[in-house]
C-alpha cells in the first residue's frame, strides 16, 4: 500500500510538472506569435514610412508623333465623364485613353473635313455629354459617339449673323445654354434655337477680351475674367454687371487668365501681374509674386491638387 501511495504521489507530481511544461510551451508559442506579428507590423510600418519619405519623383511619359499625335503642340487638355483625355492641337483633335491615341483628322473623318485648321483653344463638356470645342475660327459641337461635328463659323458675306471666333472659354448656364468668352467679347449661345447673341454691359455690347469663367456655387452666377477687371454674369437675367464688393477689394488687377476656387471657398486668380487670393467671406485679399526674382510674373493657369 505504501509503495502504491508513493507511486501515486510520484505520478501526480509528474502530471503536474507535465501540465506546467505544456502551459509553458503554449505560453512560449503565443509569445513568439505575438512577437512575430509585432515584427511584421513594424516592418510594414517601416516600409510604409519609407515609401512616403522616399517616394520617387513623378515619371512623365511623353506623347509624340511616334505615338500618334498629329503634331507635337498640345495647347489644351480636357477629361470627359468617361475618363478619356481630349488633346487639342494646332491641326486637330486627339482622344487618349491612357494606352492608345485616336486622331480625329479631317483626312480620316469626312464629317470633320475642313473643321479644324486652327488651334483648339478650349474644350468643355455639357450635362448631356456633348463636347464643345472653341477654336480661333469659331465653335464646334462634337458628338464622340457618332464622330460627327456641327460647326459654327462667322460668315463674312452675312455679318448680321452673330457667331464668335477666337474662343477662350466656355461654360454651361441655365437651360443648356452656353456662355462663351472670346477675345472679342462675351456671347450667349441658345442651344434650342442654335443662335448666338451679344451680352451687354452698361447698355453697350461688351467687346473686351474674356479669358476665364468661374461659377459661384452659392449664387450660381458666373465670375468673368477680363482685361484688368472681374465682372459678374447673372445667369437668370443674362446681365453682366460690376460687383462693388470685389471692386473695393481689388480695384486694380492685371489681365485675368484663369480662376480656381479652393475647397474652403477662396478664389484664386491668375493674371498678368501674378497670383491673387480673394476671400469674400472675410473681405480680404492677398497678392503673390509667382517669380520673385523676375520682372515677368504672368500666371496663365493653375489647378488645386
Amino acid at each position: 500500500y505504501i509503495r502504491l501511495r508513493i507511486l501515486h504521489l510520484q505520478l501526480t507530481n509528474y502530471l503536474s510538472i507535465l501540465r506546467i511544461q505544456v502551459l509553458y510551451s503554449a505560453f512560449n508559442s503565443i509569445l513568439k506569435l505575438i512577437q512575430l506579428v509585432l515584427l511584421i507590423n513594424t516592418i510594414a510600418l517601416s516600409q510604409s514610412e519609407d515609401n512616403v519619405v522616399n517616394w520617387p519623383y513623378p515619371v512623365f511619359e511623353h506623347l509624340t508623333l511616334a505615338d500618334g499625335l498629329p503634331e507635337n503642340s498640345v495647347v489644351s487638355i480636357f477629361q470627359d465623364h468617361l475618363g478619356y483625355l481630349w488633346l487639342g492641337t494646332q491641326v486637330g483633335l486627339v482622344r487618349y485613353d491612357g494606352y492608345n491615341i485616336r486622331d480625329y483628322q479631317p483626312k480620316q473623318y469626312d464629317s470633320l473635313k475642313n473643321t479644324w485648321g486652327s488651334t483648339t483653344g478650349t474644350m468643355y463638356e455639357d450635362k448631356m455629354g456633348t463636347i464643345w470645342i472653341g477654336t480661333l475660327k469659331g465653335l464646334d459641337r462634337f458628338n464622340s459617339a457618332t464622330d460627327r461635328i456641327n460647326r459654327f463659323r462667322p460668315d463674312p458675306d452675312n455679318p448680321s449673323i452673330i457667331i464668335p471666333d477666337s474662343i477662350n472659354c466656355i461654360i454651361e448656364v441655365n437651360d443648356g445654354n452656353l456662355l462663351i468668352g472670346s477675345s472679342k467679347g462675351l456671347y450667349l449661345f441658345d442651344s434650342k434655337h442654335q443662335r448666338f447673341s451679344h451680352i451687354y454691359y452698361k447698355k453697350s455690347i461688351y467687346s473686351k477680351s474674356v479669358s476665364a469663367f468661374l461659377e459661384d456655387r452659392f449664387s450660381r452666377n458666373v465670375y468673368i475674367g477680363t482685361d484688368n477687371k472681374m465682372l459678374v454674369f447673372n445667369k437668370d437675367k443674362h446681365v453682366l454687371t460690376d460687383d462693388d464688393k470685389i471692386n473695393k477689394l481689388i480695384p486694380t488687377i492685371g489681365s485675368i487668365n484663369s480662376f480656381c476656387k479652393s475647397e474652403n471657398d477662396l478664389i484664386w486668380i491668375g493674371h498678368s501681374m501674378g497670383l491673387t487670393k480673394l476671400d469674400l467671406q472675410s473681405n480680404s485679399v492677398r497678392h503673390y509674386q509667382v517669380i520673385t526674382s523676375s520682372f515677368y510674373n504672368e500666371l496663365y493657369c493653375f489647378h488645386q491638387v
